[in-house]
């Protein structure tokens, strides 16, 4: 031990490091280092918010994947080309483009004959784009309407979608 640390102790302390043997101040700084490299190596237990949010990275990784399949099955159907041509509108789209977006959907035929995941998926896609675009331009992510006023573009495409 050096004099700092016998400066810190009680004088106890002090006369029995002058009256221990080297060998066995050598002895118990081997026991140390032993104990303290064993807790280097001990595996980590994760605490109770770690496994929580372990948990819910995973469930966001496992609702991307499911995400992801929809849209993949979506492009490999029979409404791949009228989807892309509608996804090309949706990444051009900006804050004031809202009643073209309504337009493009009024005119998308494919839209009304398709089943109902598909108009599903196209919806979510579309919630997306237009949440996406209202965080960039600074409003809240969502905004209905309340009874009385306007419907927004989201409203009146979800009421042309679930007909």
């Amino acid at each position: 031990m050096t004099d700092d640390s016998n400066r810190d102790s009680s004088p106890f302390e002090q006369l029995a490091q002058r009256q221990m043997v080297q060998a066995t101040k050598r002895k118990h700084a081997k026991r140390e280092a032993k104990l303290f490299a064993s807790d280097r190596h001990a595996p980590m237990v994760p605490g109770e918010q770690e496994k929580k949010q372990r948990d819910q990275q995973r469930m966001v990784r496992a609702y991307r994947r499911h995400k992801r399949a929809e849209i993949r099955t979506l492009l490999e159907g029979q409404h791949r080309i009228p989807f892309l041509q509608l996804t090309r509108v949706l990444r051009r789209m900006t804050i004031e483009d809202g009643p073209a977006l309504v337009a493009h959907v009024d005119n998308a035929q494919w839209l009304v004959d398709a089943d109902r995941l598909t108009r599903y998926i196209v919806l979510a896609a579309i919630s997306d784009k237009i949440v996406k675009l209202r965080i960039q331009n600074g409003y809240a992510p969502f905004d209905d309407s309340l009874p009385g006023e306007l419907p927004t573009v989201y409203e009146i495409i979800r009421a042309k979608l679930s007909a």
